[in-house]
């Protein structure tokens, strides 16, 4: 479990969330959503905390129920159609490792292995395990065209495999000697270029940006940068890259932002941290792309939104949650949504930073919607919790 996740889970003892209801003054809470968002919930499908990958298409949406399987629910209801399940024992599967669509087959992870399952069915299509060691830490896979990628901890490598049979198609060592100990962060896929970043456990903890050919996993260019003289020596990678329109993105932990040329690795720009790095010592800043904007969370509870191409910052705001940070937030048509520390899901006009809906904390009894990462689908916005799966209308 990442920090951010492990901070949210203190949050999430204490708090409780409500669509649309009063507080405890009796006072309506401001900016909250109304309870006809809520379209269904699904009390048998729950997440453990540390599950917060789901997958959509355009009939259901895949979700954790536990470390070791996952189940299928209709768009239409939130009815279960099928659950399926891993091979791993519950200490080694530990923690869900990620969730993605890819050539009509759903690919999930546990700590030591990948599986491809028919997402109309859930019977077992692969399974797949790294061929040459690592763990699935903090990695999940992505896909392009028919391929998963997934990038692996302790012995740092990025995998290349067919999502159709689940046959490994290259491996690349990604450290910065053979053997490096650490993680590779969830990689990004652009123009025939797969990216990884890198969290490599020296004194301090360096980190560096990745690319390898998509087809060959021939190595194309590599990009390090150094902590800057405030920080606490940390400079290493956060979370997730994001690619799109030919620019990387890369989120390091002193909380700066970098694009980078998606063909040659050349620094295209550099948008600074949101706060003082005296007070966050690591920031965790999740990001997502849409209709040419980044946006970035961070742990300071600002929300930025930063052009793509030059790296302009087009608007800030806070996040009004004592405990804030936008975690694993997803993108879609100019809209993003993004779950807080404390289970907030708050969604986000991309271009103006404008806040179009809420649904936010209470202490009204009888109502969990402790809300983890979701993700969009044409008309909802899906998020799991301790309690349920829910589909709230965008």
């Amino acid at each position: 479990m990442h920090a951010c996740q492990a901070l949210r889970c203190l949050s999430w003892c204490a708090l409780l969330l409500v669509a649309g209801c009063t507080d405890a003054s009796g006072g309506l809470l401001p900016d909250t959503t109304r309870t006809d968002r809520v379209v269904w919930k699904a009390t048998d499908i729950r997440s453990p905390l540390s599950a917060s990958a789901l997958a959509a298409d355009s009939t259901h949406v895949f979700a954790y129920t536990s470390s070791q399987s996952i189940a299928a629910a209709r768009l239409t209801d939130g009815r279960t159609a099928w659950t399926a399940a891993s091979d791993e024992p519950g200490n080694i599967a530990a923690a869900p490792k990620g969730l993605t669509l890819c050539a009509g087959t759903v690919v999930f992870g546990s700590y030591i292995a990948l599986y491809g399952v028919v997402p109309t069915t859930g019977a077992r299509r692969w399974r797949w395990g790294p061929s040459n060691g690592g763990g699935f830490d903090t990695s999940y896979p992505v896909c392009a065209d028919s391929t998963v990628y997934v990038g692996t901890a302790v012995r740092m490598r990025l995998y290349a495999v067919d999502a159709r049979t689940g046959r490994e198609r290259w491996w690349i060592d990604v450290g910065s000697k053979p053997n490096a100990n650490g993680f590779v962060a969830t990689p990004a896929v652009t123009d025939g270029i797969v990216i990884g970043c890198t969290r490599e456990f020296t004194l301090p903890k360096t980190g560096m940006a990745i690319a390898v050919d998509a087809v060959t996993g021939r190595e194309r260019w590599r990009y390090r940068w150094d902590a800057p003289p405030s920080s606490n020596g940390d400079a290493s990678c956060a979370l997730f890259v994001a690619a799109a329109d030919g620019i990387v993105v890369i989120a390091a932990d002193d909380g700066r932002l970098f694009g980078l040329d998606a063909q040659s690795g050349v620094l295209r720009w550099t948008a600074p941290a949101t706060g003082e790095l005296a007070v966050r010592m690591r920031d965790e800043r999740a990001i997502t792309i849409t209709n040419g904007v980044v946006v970035a969370g961070s742990l300071t509870g600002i929300v930025v939104g930063v052009d793509l191409v030059t790296g302009r910052e087009l608007w800030r705001t806070p996040v009004d949650d004592l405990t804030s940070m936008i975690d694993g937030l997803a993108s879609d048509a100019g809209q993003v949504v993004g779950v807080t520390q404390s289970g907030w899901a708050l969604s986000y006009d991309a271009r103006t930073g404008t806040r179009q809906w809420t649904v936010k904390s209470s202490s009204v009894q009888n109502v969990r919607l402790f809300f983890d990462t979701g993700v969009l689908t044409k008309d909802l916005f899906i998020a799991v919790s301790p309690d349920a799966l829910y589909a709230l209308r965008r």
